[in-house]
């Protein structure tokens, strides 16, 4: 399994070229191979989650790719071309949701081996010129 750690916040920034770089809200800030020795600073910070997620190492680096094509949009890359859509998945009950929705931290890492879950709630972000901040 593959540990990854989640961005849980927006922090926009006025200038458009700035904005689009920064991580976002559901991008994948970093990743790890199982068992990292993550600090106490890093598993409490509430602005990131980290989940355990039956991922192997080339599907998350597929998953956390940042932007390499700067004439698509005009210079301005996403710092990650992929994201997970956390409005969707703080829909409805479960354990996962009340994880993400703990600022606390009282649980430092969500363990979950089913990753067709996640599936559906992973996609591309669209032209980096029509970015809204969220």
């Amino acid at each position: 399994m593959t540990e990854i750690v989640i961005m849980m916040r927006d922090f926009p920034h006025p200038d458009p070229d700035v904005h689009v770089r920064r991580y976002h809200r559901g991008d994948i800030l970093d990743y790890r191979v199982d068992g990292h020795p993550w600090s106490q600073a890093e598993l409490t910070q509430p602005k990131f989650r980290h989940i355990r997620i039956g991922l192997t190492m080339t599907e998350v680096d597929f998953m956390a790719k940042s932007e390499d094509d700067p004439i698509k949009n005009k210079g301005r890359l996403w710092a990650r071309v992929r994201k997970f859509d956390l409005d969707s998945i703080l829909i409805g009950p479960g354990a996962f949701k009340e994880f993400l929705m703990d600022d606390t931290r009282t649980v430092p890492i969500f363990i979950s081996s089913v990753r067709t879950a996640l599936d559906p709630l992973i996609f591309e972000k669209g032209d980096a010129d029509d970015f809204t901040r969220v």
